[in-house]
């Protein structure tokens, strides 16, 4: 979500179905468009259609973009070897994400946010020294809670107070907090995608949080490359 307090309107059509109608689209997606000449000979969706780029999706949001409160959305496809980003309140255009490393908070892409430009560094330099980090060290560079100093805050509309916890990675807070971090790592190869996801969640289940969190899961699974 992209933090405009000042701009929320209550009646914005939800941003989940954002997320939704990627992952369920085919032949220009669930909102019935029609399929666009650069989808041909693309990868093809669970039904058996032709899913569409990350990138002409992503256009195809910016479209009715402005129906939505502010969010940022990434969209993947990992056979592709393509990420693409869009941000409903930035002047730029859909695009595809350039190779390095990059940040997202509560504002457009690389915004430089103290806590956004300190996790970046960390990750640039921890992948300089391995470029295949263990997911949980890589979690553990995430649950920071140091927040940034007052003259390096961000002012984005809400109190002082308010403004200071949420520079925190890790934000805690007696009535609001990070309920779980996620890491994820795709490595492809010539014929053959690896994808390896490991969550630490703070949420035992209860809906409430937990200190320290100490509910884990991992996932691996690879995904075959179908590129024509």
């Amino acid at each position: 979500n992209y933090r405009a307090p000042h701009e929320m309107r209550a009646d914005a059509p939800t941003r989940g179905t954002l997320v939704s109608d990627w992952l369920a689209s085919a032949s220009g997606g669930a909102n019935g468009s029609e399929n666009s000449s650069e989808n041909s000979g693309e990868n093809r969706s669970t039904d058996g259609g032709p899913h569409e780029t990350p990138l002409a999706y992503l256009q195809r949001v910016a479209k009715t973009g402005d129906m939505y409160n502010g969010f940022n959305l990434l969209v993947g496809d990992w056979t592709r070897r393509e990420l693409a980003w869009y941000c409903n309140r930035s002047n730029v255009a859909p695009a595809l994400l350039t190779p390095g490393t990059h940040g997202i908070s509560n504002a457009v892409l690389d915004t430089p946010w103290p806590k956004l430009v300190r996790k970046r560094a960390e990750l640039s330099t921890l992948l300089t020294r391995n470029p295949m980090p263990p997911l949980e060290r890589l979690i553990d560079l995430m649950r920071d809670p140091r927040v940034a100093p007052d003259d390096e805050l961000p002012a984005t509309g809400i109190a002082l107070e308010r403004e200071r916890a949420l520079s925190a990675a890790f934000i805690e807070t007696p009535e609001y907090g990070t309920r779980g971090t996620t890491a994820l790592r795709v490595v492809a190869n010539a014929e053959m995608v690896s994808v390896a996801v490991a969550e630490r969640s703070d949420d035992n289940g209860s809906h409430r949080i937990a200190r320290p969190g100490d509910f884990e899961r991992s996932f691996a699974f690879n995904v075959e490359r179908q590129i024509a």
